[in-house]
């Protein structure tokens, strides 16, 4: 059966999902345990402006195998080209990239996605 969006191939190809918070988080929210539909909501929801990032992603996620190597979290490690990213974001990787989907909080404990990077 096909999954909203077109996702059922992703689903298929995900390696690792995790789901913890991120180790230095003190404040839970809601939307922190993502699970595989929330990932593929929120990427689907991107806006106009991250839309050739988001088919990139989808289509990359369908083809290719993929792990969430980290939950919805601030920080991070941060890497020889950047820092830490203070903005909530999760990461999802493949075997040669990785790629960074920035998140926004709502008032409401919702997050969305506003950007998506690689890198």
């Amino acid at each position: 059966m096909e999954t909203a969006y077109g996702w059922d191939h992703a689903r298929q190809n995900c390696l690792r999902f995790k789901r913890q918070y991120h180790e230095r988080d003190t404040q839970t929210r809601t939307f922190a345990k993502l699970d595989l539909d929330t990932v593929f909501l929120l990427i689907e929801q991107a806006p106009p402006v991250a839309h050739a990032m988001k088919v990139e992603l989808r289509g990359k996620m369908n083809r290719e195998h993929w792990s969430l190597v980290a939950s919805l979290h601030r920080g991070g490690r941060g890497d020889a080209d950047r820092p830490p990213d203070e903005q909530l974001h999760f990461n999802l990787s493949f075997k040669a990239v990785t790629y960074h989907v920035r998140c926004r909080e709502r008032s409401n404990e919702t997050a969305y996605v506003f950007d998506i990077t690689k890198g």
